[in-house]
């Protein structure tokens, strides 16, 4: 008996066989296609019949390269879709990468690109906290030391302004919020120089340190060393002028920073 038929043949024991095709990936290269396959693999026919392991190893980042796009992908993974699946950091190592991210915004102020899809970066949210924050001492940055505030006894003082005696030495002296730190001391004199000086002091001792000064008129600021508020230490404020006309300290600030 013979067969004669390109997918099946007789053995030697008269037995049906199943002839190999050869049929490759490079012989069915663009031979199907998507319009071929339209409405043939549905759903419905896959359930349970593709799982992890089958696919493990298949289908590689490379592969997908260019390959699938929004527009393709439109609707086709909903959110009931990827309800239980587990994507990992590990996982997406290396995937989302800064250019991908251009949308986070590093403004300070939060007024820049402001918009419900646009996310802030930590940096800009820790100072936007920090300079609006309720906790800020009187909800500014400053710390305002006043001409009253100076112990020079009420001939000096009218409230507006106080007079810094010729040859003399005026004091005052105020705390440091916990949290924060003073930077610079700010103040406006009239007439001819006045020297300010600022020091640290601890309350349980009495040097005082120094940590910035300035000899002029007008309003000037002196850049200070940094002092971080502590449970026992404050700033004390001296001003001081030579002999000649009278002059006067009309007010001033010490600017405070977040720690």
């Amino acid at each position: 008996v013979s067969v004669d038929d390109v997918t099946i043949g007789l053995t030697s024991a008269n037995k049906a066989e199943i002839k190999d095709l050869g049929v490759s990936n490079a012989k069915l290269a663009g031979s199907i296609t998507q319009d071929k396959l339209a409405g043939g693999i549905t759903q419905d026919k896959l359930a349970g019949g593709i799982t992890n392991a089958q696919l493990a190893g298949s289908i590689t980042q490379d592969k997908l390269a260019g390959g699938i796009t929004n527009a393709q992908l439109a609707g086709s993974i909903t959110q009931d879709k990827l309800a239980g699946l587990s994507i990992t950091n590990s996982e997406l190592a290396g995937s989302i990468a800064t250019s991908k991210l251009a949308e986070v915004i590093d403004d300070d102020t939060m007024t820049t690109g402001v918009s419900a899809t646009s996310l802030a970066s930590s940096k800009s949210i820790k100072a936007y906290v920090d300079n609006n924050s309720s906790s800020t001492p009187n909800n500014r940055l400053r710390i305002k030391v006043l001409p009253d505030d100076f112990n020079s006894g009420s001939n000096y003082s009218s409230g507006s302004h106080i007079q810094v005696p010729s040859g003399g030495y005026i004091r005052a002296s105020t705390d440091i919020p916990a949290g924060y730190k003073a930077t610079h001391f700010t103040l406006t004199t009239s007439g001819e120089s006045v020297a300010a000086y600022v020091y640290e002091v601890q309350v349980d001792d009495n040097t005082l340190v120094s940590k910035g000064s300035s000899n002029a008129t007008g309003t000037r600021t002196i850049n200070i060393t940094d002092v971080t508020g502590s449970n026992d230490n404050y700033l004390v404020v001296v001003l001081s002028t030579g002999s000649g006309s009278a002059r006067y300290y009309y007010g001033g600030y010490f600017t405070l920073a977040a720690v």
